[in-house]
């Protein structure tokens, strides 16, 4: 746990709870992974590739919570997204949330392994009726229940 603070865990809750609340453990565990692929990504990004820079150009500063909040990453951050006022209220009453809750903290002390390699950094709904633009030809290195989850995007 590389300095993690009580906001980063609460967001990577939230997350889960806009992107996964009904999902099944596997999909929450994955999509957390995600989130912790991306904020590694951007702190080793900030400290060894780029000095001179804050944040990476997609995935924040290096913290879970720039991670997840990074415009356009996460589409239930989105000021439009019918899951922002939810995630926003949601609090430990909640069984959504505290379930969410629950597996971002076992993420994050490394209770959960991750499923897939470290540079799995995206991964959209499988409802989606076409596929995003960025994953067009691209094969899922894992696939769970209600998402695909993908490595080595441009």
């Amino acid at each position: 746990m590389p300095g993690w603070t009580a906001t980063d865990i609460d967001t990577l809750a939230r997350t889960l709870y806009g992107e996964a609340r009904g999902s099944s453990q596997d999909d929450r565990r994955a999509v957390a992974h995600v989130i912790l692929n991306r904020a590694r990504i951007a702190r080793e990004f900030v400290a060894v590739r780029s000095p001179t820079r804050t944040r990476h150009p997609l995935f924040g500063s290096g913290t879970i919570e720039s991670a997840c909040k990074a415009p356009w990453q996460f589409s239930c951050f989105n000021e439009s997204d019918p899951n922002r006022p939810k995630l926003l209220a949601a609090d430990l009453s909640d069984p959504a949330y505290l379930r969410c809750m629950m597996h971002a903290a076992a993420v994050v002390l490394g209770e959960q392994p991750s499923p897939f390699p470290a540079n799995t950094t995206h991964y959209y709904a499988r409802s989606m009726q076409t596929p995003p633009p960025w994953a067009r030809g691209l094969v899922p290195v894992y696939e769970t229940e209600a998402h695909r989850f993908f490595n080595n995007v441009p």
